[in-house]
């Protein structure tokens, strides 16, 4: 076990307790360790810093599904440690970066939650990487939103959206950005997203529509592709 990981598993411990004591929702197994401390906005916090390595891992600690999201940045820290390699080899400072947004859409009993993780990732080299995760869940019917479920079977949503990303990039950044179509059509580069009352937000890796573009989002509006939006979506 390396020492990053033996502090967190005692900084879960005594959290946990402390967590108990003051009434905050209490979390087992690997999402204790994952959640060591609840802030008063409902979010986990997940530290561990050593030399060269820093690590902090933001999420919320009520979302639905909490198993999946607990899961995934357990799998996060993970993988970054084994990239990073063990503290004692570390000559220069690495780290790890997690910071979560939440969004909502419809009744607050039968709408949907979102939240979107923003995840930097800094492994000593000369280029950190930056990417986005997102998890969307359908209270009215229990199950998670994907992007397939996002959307009527059989419609091309992409042929709307594509140029409404475009033009949205090409204000932000200017002429430089130009999405080549099998990118901009591709389905792969649309799997981060917000669902809200008037806008599908789309939020897109670095470098991942075009080389040297750095994470961005943008919004669409429901209104230029609702026809296309799965009517279970509120």
């Amino acid at each position: 076990m390396n020492n990053n990981h033996r502090l967190s598993r005692v900084a879960a411990t005594v959290a946990t307790l402390a967590a108990a004591a003051l009434g905050w929702p209490a979390a087992a197994g690997a999402d204790a360790q994952m959640c060591p401390r609840v802030d008063g906005n409902q979010m986990c916090h997940f530290e561990a810093s050593g030399p060269y390595s820093d690590v902090d891992v933001v999420f919320p600690a009520n979302y639905p599904d909490q198993q999946a999201m607990t899961g995934y940045f357990s799998k996060v820290v993970d993988d970054y440690s084994n990239a990073r390699g063990p503290l004692s080899n570390l000559t220069s400072p690495t780290a790890l970066d997690v910071t979560s947004d939440r969004y909502s859409s419809g009744p607050q009993q039968a709408g949907t939650q979102s939240v979107v993780a923003k995840i930097y990732q800094n492994l000593g080299g000369a280029h950190p990487s930056t990417w986005y995760k997102s998890f969307n869940y359908n209270l009215a019917n229990h199950t998670p939103i994907t992007y397939d479920a996002l959307f009527r079977p059989g419609t091309q949503p992409l042929q709307a959206i594509l140029p409404i990303v475009q033009k949205a990039l090409t204000d932000r950044y200017g002429s430089a950005v130009s999405i080549p179509a099998d990118t901009g059509l591709d389905p792969a580069n649309y799997q981060s997203f917000a669902i809200t009352n008037d806008a599908i937000m789309f939020f897109f890796d670095q470098n991942g529509l075009q080389p040297a573009l750095e994470a961005t989002q943008v919004s669409v509006p429901r209104s230029a592709i609702a026809p296309m939006i799965s009517p279970g979506i509120a």
